[in-house]
Formats: C-alpha cells, sequence, structure tokens
C-alpha cells in the first residue's frame, strides 16, 4: 500500500471514527432527558461540549483535504497502534482491577502505565502525576459530588 492510499485510509477512519463519537454523545444527550434536571445536567454538558469539539475536528479535518500524509513514516503508525492496543488492554485490565482493588489503587496504577506505554519514561512525574491526580478525582468525587467510588472486593473484606 503507498503512502498516499494509507494516508487516505487512516483519514476515512478518522473521519468515522469522529462521526460515531458524535452519535454516541447524542445518545447520551437523548438518554439523559428520561433523568432529572439534577442528575441528567453533568453527563447533558459534557455530551455537549463533546459534540462542539467533535464537530470542530471534523471541520477542520475536511478543511485539510489535501491528502498528503502528516508523516511520511507507515512504520510510526504501525506503531501508534500498537501503543493504542496496549493502551486498550491496560483499560480492559484497570476495569477489572477495579473491581478488585477498588479505584483508588486502580486508578493509580493506570495514570502510571499509560505514560510508561506511550514511551514516557520520567518515573518520578508518572508517579507525582498519578498520585496527585488519583487524589483529586477521590476528594473531588466524594467530597464535592457525593459519589461513592468502588472500595474494592479486597478492602470491603475489611470494612
Amino acid at each position: 500500500m503507498n503512502i498516499t492510499s494509507h494516508a487516505n485510509r487512516k483519514k476515512l477512519v478518522d473521519r468515522l471514527f469522529t462521526i460515531a463519537i458524535i452519535v454516541l454523545f447524542t445518545i447520551v444527550i437523548v438518554m439523559t432527558f428520561s433523568l432529572s434536571e439534577t442528575a441528567g445536567s453533568v453527563p447533558r454538558l459534557i455530551s455537549i461540549i463533546g459534540i462542539v469539539l467533535s464537530v470542530i475536528t471534523l471541520v477542520k479535518d475536511f478543511k485539510q483535504n489535501d491528502g498528503k500524509p502528516k508523516n511520511n513514516d507507515a512504520a510510526s503508525d504501525e506503531n501508534q497502534g500498537m501503543s493504542f492496543i496496549k493502551c486498550f488492554g491496560l483499560l480492559i485490565a484497570y476495569l477489572a482491577a477495579m473491581v478488585v482493588l477498588g479505584f483508588a489503587i486502580s486508578t493509580c496504577l493506570m495514570l502510571f502505565f499509560i505514560p510508561i506505554f506511550l514511551k514516557y519514561r520520567n518515573l518520578k512525574i508518572n508517579i507525582i502525576f498519578s498520585v496527585i491526580t488519583t487524589a483529586v478525582l477521590y476528594f473531588s468525587f466524594t467530597y464535592l459530588f457525593y459519589v461513592r467510588l468502588p472500595v474494592g472486593i479486597l478492602f470491603e473484606l475489611f470494612l
């Protein structure tokens, strides 16, 4: 496959993915109307923001219809696909770990390992970022939004 057809195929896949995201956000908006006004407000707001950003991305993509690939190295696209597969696998492991280990530990581990899979090797920054982000998320959801986060099967035995 030559570089131009590869770039055109990638551009088509990107456009279809963006359209699928718009459809997903639209479904979420429709589903929020069955909730109370308070409960549906945040998902509705996030969905509207997501639709606006997706439409901007789609318009920008159509305006850049020059057919030139952004990167002439086709091997780098394959490496990006491999990183995506690793991150997707990590996301599945994260969801499974959340059931067993709970939100805090599994989120901290996921936020530590995703940059490593994406070839970011500064471990000190990874640790600081994962701990601070997890703490902010935990305290925000627990004390600001009053949402009970998963504790995990292992820790429910001790509570």
